[in-house]
């Protein structure tokens, strides 16, 4: 998929369904759609839906299916040990 040739609204849209959110439960999570690397950037704070997100493994944009992979990133209060 090229998130270019993709409005905002319908990505929104597609990763609300891939994760099973309603608009409403989703009003303080952030979208960010990275036209030059491709990329679709999720940020919540809260964990349930954060786990929710790193499941999507698809989504649809009318009736096309795209793959898809999220990376959850480490919380900024952990360390690698």
């Amino acid at each position: 998929m090229n998130v270019a040739r993709v409005s905002d609204a319908t990505l929104r849209d597609s990763v609300l369904q891939a994760a099973g959110l309603e608009p409403a439960e989703a009003t303080e999570d952030l979208l960010r759609v990275n036209h030059e690397q491709n990329i679709l950037v999720v940020s919540t704070a809260l964990l349930d839906r954060a786990e929710r997100y790193a499941r999507i493994e698809e989504l649809k944009v009318g009736e096309t299916s795209f793959s898809a992979k999220a990376y959850v990133t480490t919380p900024e209060d952990s360390v690698k040990a």
